[in-house]
């Protein structure tokens, strides 16, 4: 981690938190151009913004600098505010069929972020369920597939190959409409997994826009968490990761039962990441922590040079069997990750994926 790094680290602690203390000596002698290249790496340039602001001008980028930031950041509000229309109208329709519809992240997490328009995101990952049906229910709950008829009969394609979710483009924004929460071939734990996440997915949701629903903090929290440590074990995350997690802490914090929380991770094999990551959140941004997480900063200071280490992110392929021959390699390399923030190895997850794979084209969770 270079001296860059440390100053991006510090200029999202001041965006994200408000804080009036900063430590300026992070910002001496730093290369600005590189500050600005690794922000847009990793997803966090338009939160930055409010972070800059906080700084003496005599320490601030140059103008030139400064002026690209601002329009990076322009950018991004300018089209996070096309989609949130976009999905507000997408929601308006399946609402008039006596649908609900539940964004499993997104926008469910950018509402906990100061300025919400400058968090990037490039989807929304919703999950559909009928009108007047609070509780779950394994057969009748879900309108998955109700959902994406609405969408087909408006004349736009909705490609339907990926087990996981359907996927299509509605008025500019790209949609990924869930079957499943999360990952469930080959795996009995991933099924229970799910079936928990579906429970928690309706209880007590909150209005985002119109009728666009966020689900209940518990939900939030168990589902950011383990699509952060899914996403870190196969390929990678970045500081926006780091950023949800910061905020999913410092926001629930006096709201959510993080007792169950904590034992949820220990059930399901997510505890080695969730201490991990919340360290580095304490760390670099001050968050208290509601949960005892032990110490290991080798650990940690290996979780935050993958994060800076984006390169080696990118999964070999651009499709079909050289792509997924890409994965295993890629997971072949990924053996530490495993070993330090996982409870089971790579050979068995690779193995419950080519299982999957081969044996459940269409899981069942009952």
């Amino acid at each position: 981690m270079n001296r860059e790094h440390i100053a991006l680290l510090e200029l999202l602690r001041l965006s994200l938190f408000r804080q009036n203390e900063c430590c300026y000596s992070k910002f001496d002698d730093v290369n600005w151009t590189a500050i600005l290249n690794v922000a847009i790496e990793q997803g966090v340039v338009g939160i930055c913004i409010d972070g800059i602001e906080r700084l003496p001008k005599e320490i601030r980028p140059n103008q030139e600098i400064l002026l690209h930031w601002i329009g990076i950041a322009a950018s991004i509000e300018n089209l996070n505010q096309i989609h949130l229309q976009s999905a507000a109208e997408l929601a308006d329709l399946w609402a008039s069929e006596s649908i609900r519809t539940v964004v499993m992240k997104g926008l469910s997490i950018g509402r906990l972020y100061p300025n919400p328009l400058y968090r990037q995101s490039c989807d929304m990952d919703t999950f559909l369920v009928h009108k007047g049906q609070s509780e779950y229910k394994l057969d009748s709950w879900s309108a998955w597939d109700e959902g994406n008829k609405i969408v087909a009969d408006k004349g736009i394609k909705v490609n339907k190959e990926y087990y996981r979710n359907s996927s299509f483009d509605f008025c500019g924004l790209h949609v990924e409409n869930h079957r499943y929460c999360t990952y469930v071939k080959g795996s009995k734990r991933g099924k229970r997994y799910e079936l928990l996440l579906r429970r928690f997915l309706t209880h007590e949701t909150t209005s985002i826009h119109g009728n666009l629903e966020a689900p209940c903090d518990m939900f939030v929290a168990l589902h950011t968490l383990s699509h952060a440590q899914g996403h870190f074990l196969s390929e990678g995350i970045i500081l926006k990761h780091l950023c949800d997690w910061a905020l999913i802490l410092h926001s629930f914090a006096n709201t959510l039962d993080w007792k169950s929380f904590v034992s949820y991770c220990k059930e399901y094999g997510m505890d080695k990441f969730l201490f991990s990551i919340s360290r580095l959140t304490y760390s670099f941004f001050g968050i208290p922590l509601p949960f005892y997480c032990g110490e290991n900063q080798i650990t940690d200071m290996r979780l935050l040079e993958d994060m800076f280490n984006i390169s080696e992110h990118k999964v070999k392929g651009k499709g079909g069997l050289t792509r997924r021959a890409g994965y295993v390699i890629q997971k072949l390399r990924s053996s530490w990750k495993y070993r330090n923030f996982s409870d089971k190895s790579m050979i068995v997850a690779l193995l419950q994926q080519i299982y999957g794979y081969l044996f459940e084209k269409n899981p069942k969770l009952a």
